[in-house]
C-alpha cells in the first residue's frame, strides 16, 4: 500500500546549525499494511509542537541582526548565500498540524491549539522568504505544484485563521500539550499575542490607525480571552526526555558561535544588566560566571581564530547556567509583547499608554532572564532609556533586546524599523557589502515546481531571485 505525501511548503531554518537544511523530493513511501496508520491527535500534537519549538532558535537570522558571532568557520555571519528549500511532497510538523485538524478523533481545542502552531511556523518560513506557497499547500494531489502567494496574501491568511481560532475554544482538553499543559486560556492568550505581533510586523505597509494592520492588532488586544502581560503566561517548554534545550546543544563538543560585540556593546553603553543572563564566559552548562568579551562580528576566519584564542573566555550564547539540558526554552513571552504594544501605541493605534507598557515591558524582560525590579526601574530611568526623545529608536531597540536569543525576531525588527543601527560585516562574501534582507529560494524549485518558483521570481523588481530584495513587509 502506498501513501503519497502532501505538497507543503516546508524548510529547515537552522536549528542548532550555522547552514539550512535541505528537504528533498519524498515521492511515494511505502507504508506498512500490517502497521497501525490511524494517527492519533495527542502524539501528533506533541510532536509537532516539540518541532515548533525550534523555530524560536534559528542562528543565521541572529548573524543579520548581529546577536551572535561566529568563532571558527565564518560563512552566513560575512553574508554567504543562504537559501531555504521546499519539499515537493511533505513529512513534518506542518501535516502533523493538518492532520490534527481533520481527524475526527481530535478534540475542538487540539484543533485550535494545531491551528495556532501551524501559523507560527508559516509565519517564520514567510519571513525569512517572503512569497511561498500558502492557500495551494496541503491540498493534494490536486495542488501538488502550488502558486507561491504573495507576503501579503499568507499574513491576511494567517489572520484570518488565528481569529477565528481565538473565537472556537470551548471546555474540551488538549491531550498531547507539552506548552501549556492543557490550559486553553493560555492558548487564547499566545493566539491574541501572535495576532498582535503578525499585525505590527505591517506596519510599514499599513501604517494608519484606521488601516488593515492597526484594525487586526486592536481586534486582538480586544478580544476577551486576553493576552500574555505576565512571565507565568510566556510561551515556552521544557524539553521532552530524549530532547535538549538548543542552547545546551550549541556547545555539547562544539564551539562554533557567541554572543556578537555588537550586541555586548550595546547593552554595556545602557548598562543593562541582562548581558549577565545573555552571555556566559564558558561553555560549561554549570558556570554561573558572565562575559563582557563580545567575539568581533563580521571577520574571516584567520582574524576571528586568533581573537578567540586570545580571549578564551569570550561570550558564549546565554549563561552556563541558564542553559542546562533541560532548562526552559523560551518562544514568546510578556516583556516581549509589552514592548509590540508599546510601539502600537507609539504609532498612534491605541490609546494605551506607550510609555507605561515600555516600562512594564522591560521590568518582565528582566524577571525573565533572572533579574529584579528595582533593576529595571533603575534602567529606565536612564535618560538613554527612557521614553521623551527618539522613542522610535528606543523602542524598537528595547524589542530588540526582548527578543534575544530569538534571531528571526531581532532581524525583523530591524528589516522594519532600521534600528539598531547596524553595520554590514567587514569581511563580506557577498558581492556588496551588505546586511541579508531574506533567504534565496533553494534551487531544486526550478525543477519541481518551476511554474510556482517563477510567479514569485517575475515579482522581484528584476526578476532575479536575491539574498538583497526585501520582503514585501519591509519595502
Amino acid at each position: 500500500m502506498k501513501k503519497k505525501f502532501l505538497y507543503i511548503a516546508a524548510v529547515s531554518l537552522v536549528l542548532g546549525a550555522s547552514g539550512c537544511d535541505k528537504f528533498g523530493e519524498f515521492g511515494d513511501t511505502n507504508v506498512n499494511p500490517d502497521a497501525i496508520n490511524t494517527p492519533v491527535p495527542a502524539s501528533l500534537l506533541a510532536g509537532g509542537l516539540n518541532s515548533a519549538r525550534g523555530y524560536a532558535y534559528q542562528i543565521t537570522p541572529g548573524y543579520y541582526a548581529q546577536y551572535f558571532s561566529e568563532t571558527q568557520y565564518p560563512s552566513a555571519s560575512v553574508y554567504a548565500d543562504a537559501r531555504a528549500g521546499f519539499a515537493g511532497t511533505y513529512s513534518g510538523a506542518l501535516y502533523d498540524f493538518q492532520n490534527i485538524q481533520t481527524l475526527s478523533t481530535s478534540t475542538n481545542n487540539q484543533k485550535q491549539v494545531a491551528t495556532i502552531a501551524q501559523q507560527y511556523i508559516i509565519w517564520n518560513l514567510t519571513d525569512v522568504l517572503g512569497d511561498m506557497p500558502y492557500s495551494e499547500a496541503m491540498k493534494g494531489v490536486d495542488f501538488t505544484s502550488p502558486k507561491y502567494d504573495t507576503q501579503e496574501e499568507i499574513y491576511k491568511g494567517m489572520l484570518a485563521k488565528l481569529t477565528a481560532a481565538a473565537a472556537a475554544f470551548d471546555n474540551s482538553q488538549i491531550i498531547g500539550d507539552i506548552m501549556y499543559n492543557g490550559s486553553a486560556a493560555k492558548w487564547r492568550k499566545l493566539n491574541n499575542s501572535l495576532r498582535m505581533l503578525m499585525s505590527l510586523q505591517l506596519s510599514k505597509k499599513y501604517p494608519g490607525a484606521s488601516d488593515y494592520a492597526a484594525t487586526q492588532f486592536k481586534a486582538a488586544l480586544a478580544d476577551a480571552g486576553g493576552s500574555i502581560e505576565v512571565n507565568a503566561d510566556n510561551w515556552q517548554v521544557t524539553p521532552p526526555d530524549n530532547y535538549n534545550n538548543p542552547y545546551w546543544s550549541q556547545y555539547d563538543g562544539r564551539r562554533d558561535n557567541a554572543v556578537s560585540d555588537t550586541y555586548v556593546n550595546m547593552m554595556l553603553s545602557l548598562n543593562d544588566d541582562r548581558l549577565k543572563a545573555h552571555a556566559g564566559n564558558a561553555a560549561n552548562p554549570n558556570s554561573n560566571q558572565t562575559s563582557t568579551k563580545g567575539v568581533p562580528y563580521g571577520r574571516d576566519r584567520a582574524f576571528v581564530t586568533n581573537w578567540t584564542d586570545l580571549n578564551p573566555d569570550w561570550a558564549y550564547i546565554i549563561r552556563g547556567d541558564l542553559r542546562e539540558q533541560r532548562d526552559v526554552h523560551f518562544l514568546l513571552t510578556a516583556g516581549q509583547i509589552l514592548l509590540a504594544r508599546a510601539e502600537a501605541a507609539q504609532l498612534g493605534w491605541t490609546t494605551e499608554s506607550a510609555t507605561s507598557l515600555y516600562a512594564r515591558g522591560i521590568e518582565q524582560s528582566f524577571l525573565q532572564w533572572g533579574r529584579t525590579s528595582a533593576e529595571a526601574t533603575a534602567y529606565v530611568a536612564q535618560a538613554s532609556v527612557a521614553l521623551g526623545t527618539d522613542n522610535v529608536r528606543k523602542i524598537a531597540t528595547q524589542r530588540y533586546f526582548a527578543h534575544f536569543p530569538d534571531g528571526l525576531r531581532a532581524w525583523n525588527i530591524w528589516r522594519k524599523t532600521g534600528f539598531p543601527v547596524l553595520t554590514p560585516a567587514q569581511d563580506y562574501l557577498s558581492a556588496t557589502r551588505v546586511i541579508p534582507q531574506r533567504y534565496m529560494y533553494e534551487t531544486a524549485e526550478s525543477t519541481s515546481n518551476p511554474a510556482g518558483l517563477k510567479g514569485a521570481v517575475d515579482r522581484f523588481p528584476d526578476k532575479k531571485d536575491s539574498q538583497l530584495h526585501k520582503v514585501w513587509w519591509a519595502q
